[in-house]
């Protein structure tokens, strides 16, 4: 085997099976297999004449899911080719992965993200088969935090490994041929921002500029004028309580004024004690979705996933109320809610 141009060497070859000769120009220079440098090298060798079709393959892969218009693409392809090689250390690992991918593009040996959708939450990595190169902690770990401007945490990495492909508006969208539809999805990892803030800065600087149930005042940020929201709310009457909860959301909304407040009302006459962090997130996320059409909303943990089904603003907060979750209230940056989810804690 040889491998032309390594690293400013000029041919690698093996030569014996106990370890590996370098050629640089006239010179021979023996690397032991018990060289700490002869993984490396033997590594690199066996990847070497198959790092144009493992690149193809990607690009094909991402190209199928919708990915051809992103002006970056050839960028992560080399991101996550970058990764994958890491990964590479013999020949089995090197036949796993060219076959996975052509299973990709084949729309085989991936996850049927339509049954996954009927979990309330689950671990990515489990569901994966043993046959699937990706099947790997660090590897899909790494895969995950491939993000940039316009790209958020986990989807080129959905988009791999299942029948999800890149949406327009929202994050992903998933044929669902049995039932003849598409769903739409959306995905926050770590401090997504939940909408933007519209109706929500001008009522804050309303409070800022106004005597006020709650003591704000002109120099509290965000944060503090939320939490002295949280502190006082519960001691206002539903009314008031509606009125501030309706105000207070992020996104300019297409549901009707009427029927919106009708939900609120009923969730806080409904449940016996509220959780009034987890329904003004409930009331973002309720307003996000509709906006975007998004028929769920994915919260990401790293592998871990939290499916939100955001049918009615009752049902949101019901969800809610059954997972820990870290909820931000900077929306100074045009942006709404921040949201964590933090799983098996």
């Amino acid at each position: 085997m040889r491998l032309k141009n390594l690293n400013g060497v000029n041919k690698i070859y093996m030569k014996q099976s106990d370890g590996i000769y370098i050629k640089e120009g006239d010179k021979e220079i023996f690397i032991s297999a018990s060289d700490n440098k002869f993984q490396t090298i033997k590594q690199n060798l066996l990847i070497n004449d198959k790092q144009t079709i493992i690149k193809q393959l990607l690009k094909q892969s991402l190209i199928i899911n919708r990915w051809e218009k992103y002006k970056n693409l050839d960028k992560i392809v080399d991101e996550i080719y970058n990764i994958i090689i890491l990964f590479i250390k013999t020949d089995k690992d090197l036949s796993k992965c060219i076959n996975t991918l052509k299973q990709i593009i084949e729309k085989k040996n991936i996850l049927d993200f339509n049954k996954l959708l009927k979990y309330k939450n689950l671990n990515i990595y489990q569901h994966l088969s043993s046959t699937n190169f990706f099947k790997n902690k660090n590897l899909l770990e790494k895969l995950f935090k491939i993000k940039e401007t316009m790209i958020g945490e986990g989807e080129i990495l959905l988009t791999l490994i299942t029948n999800c492909r890149k949406g327009k508006i929202v994050d992903l969208f998933l044929n669902d041929e049995y039932n003849k539809i598409y769903k739409q999805i959306e995905l926050k990892s770590k401090n997504g921002r939940i909408g933007n803030e519209h109706y929500v800065r001008k009522y804050i600087d309303k409070l800022k500029n106004n005597k006020n149930n709650f003591g704000v005042i002109k120099t509290d940020s965000d944060s503090i004028i939320f939490k002295k929201i949280l502190k006082c709310i519960p001691k206002l009457s539903i009314d008031e309580q509606i009125k501030i909860l309706y105000n207070i959301r992020t996104e300019k909304c297409s549901i009707l004024k009427d029927y919106f407040i009708e939900q609120i009302k009923a969730v806080l006459e409904e449940f016996k004690s509220i959780q009034y962090d987890k329904l003004m997130l409930a009331i973002q996320i309720y307003s996000y979705c509709s906006n975007l059409n998004a028929n769920y909303l994915i919260l990401l943990d790293n592998l871990d996933v939290l499916i939100l089904h955001p049918s009615c603003l009752w049902n949101i907060y019901d969800q809610l109320l059954e997972y820990n979750i870290k909820i931000g209230y900077n929306i100074s940056d045009r942006k709404g809610f921040s949201v964590t989810y933090i799983a098996n804690k």
